[in-house]
């Protein structure tokens, strides 16, 4: 039988949306949803009662809920069963020691309320820059060229990316789910952008192909990348009145925040999210090392070299890891994360061979092997809550929750 995608859509209108913690519950009566395939209603379908649903978020007198991998979609408040909602904690609430889980400092265990110590001490200092309206677009000069960043959403709390070395195709995936972004986590204002075209460009491309030529080398790059994490953000925060507490670099990006490492983390309330840092664009070894991350900065990054499974002979999956990174790597990656995105996808692993070895494969989302970008492997539902986490508006074990 010919199977068809089908996939639940609803149109949303310009209301105000209340966004909650995702929780699992059911339904208590049959509701019908509509049936949208190729972008056109082709029909319903019922979800008899008993359905096992997924909890969004409420508006008005009715809540919107998701089942499995489908879009959210809107039925009324008396048809689920009723559950204990957790809202998201507010600014300045209270504190959890929070930390990595290789660097010897507590760390919150999955069953654990993270509340908002991820978010400034100080309430007010969070608005105290934003002195007028802020559009949403605006330019700003990399290495000479101008970009323009585009804002998505409309909170206190600036989130700014740094993307991965196709920044166009990362733009566009995000601006995709602005919906997502928005919705999830509406504390936040998302700044995104992408790199300059011309010599920044080339530079980075010569780079990688140094990097082609001696993988496991230590020959230092040219590139034009100190200081520019920093004038980043500051142009940013100057444009737009807010304050970026949450910096998300993935790949080249994370190589680009960690050349301004020290500046970045300055402020005792910044937080810092490092997602499969790449060898080309890292900084040079100090005293043979890697720049030592504070317990605000989340780094996830893949082991496969570590644990044995690489081989040489063969095109690795962790192609941008190299000998020189794995004890940073081991020392800093937030364990605690990579065990939880584990056992979420324990059951959806499956049994291979390799290189003499039997062992798994996992989904993308888990770190073990691969380099993971956003909008490929890393999908926006993941991605919005490892920001929750970084920035302690959410439990740790919401990595356990579909989707």
């Amino acid at each position: 039988m010919k199977q068809i995608l089908i996939l639940l859509f609803i149109t949303l209108g310009c209301s105000t949306l209340c966004a909650t913690n995702p929780s699992e519950t059911v339904l208590i009566s049959d509701v019908s949803v509509p049936l949208i395939v190729e972008g056109k209603q082709v029909g319903s379908m019922t979800l008899k009662a008993g359905s096992p649903v997924t909890f969004v978020r409420t508006e008005g007198e009715s809540i919107w809920i998701t089942r499995g991998d489908s879009q959210p979609f809107q039925v009324p408040r008396s048809s689920i069963k009723p559950i204990e909602q957790k809202p998201i904690p507010q600014i300045g609430v209270s504190q959890i020691n929070q930390s990595n889980a290789l660097t010897g400092s507590p760390v919150m265990s999955a069953g654990q309320t993270a509340t908002s110590n991820y978010l400034p001490s100080n309430p007010a200092s969070v608005q105290s820059v934003r002195t007028h309206p802020c559009p949403s677009s605006f330019p700003i000069t990399i290495n000479g060229e101008e970009v323009i960043v585009t804002k998505i959403g409309d909170g206190p709390i600036g989130v700014t990316f740094f993307p991965y070395s196709d920044s166009k195709l990362m733009l566009r995936e995000m601006e995709k789910e602005a919906f997502s972004l928005r919705t999830s986590m509406k504390q936040c204002s998302f700044f995104l952008w992408s790199y300059p075209d011309g010599d920044f460009s080339h530079r980075i491309h010569e780079a990688m192909n140094q990097f082609l030529k001696n993988r496991d080398g230590n020959e230092p790059y040219s590139l034009p990348f100190q200081g520019l994490a920093s004038s980043i953000v500051t142009q940013i925060e100057a444009q737009s009145g807010i304050k970026q507490t949450l910096l998300v670099g993935n790949s080249l990006g994370a190589g680009i925040i960690l050349w301004d490492y020290a500046k970045m983390v300055e402020d005792p309330d910044r937080r810092v999210l490092l997602i499969s840092p790449s060898k080309p664009f890292l900084p040079p070894l100090t005293k043979g090392e890697l720049p030592s991350l504070n317990k605000n900065t989340t780094l996830l990054a893949s082991e496969e070299r570590a644990r044995g499974w690489h081989d040489e002979s063969e095109a690795s999956s962790d192609f941008y890891i190299t000998k020189d990174m794995l004890p940073w790597i081991m020392k800093y990656r937030d364990e605690q994360i990579c065990r939880l995105l584990l056992q979420k996808n324990e059951k959806l692993a499956r049994g291979t061979f390799r290189s003499g070895r039997n062992f798994k494969i996992y989904p993308n989302e888990v770190f073990l092997t691969g380099h993971k970008t956003i909008g490929n492997e890393i999908s926006i539902n993941l991605l919005i809550k490892l920001m929750l986490i970084s920035l302690g508006l959410s439990e740790r074990d919401i990595l356990l929750q579909s989707p």
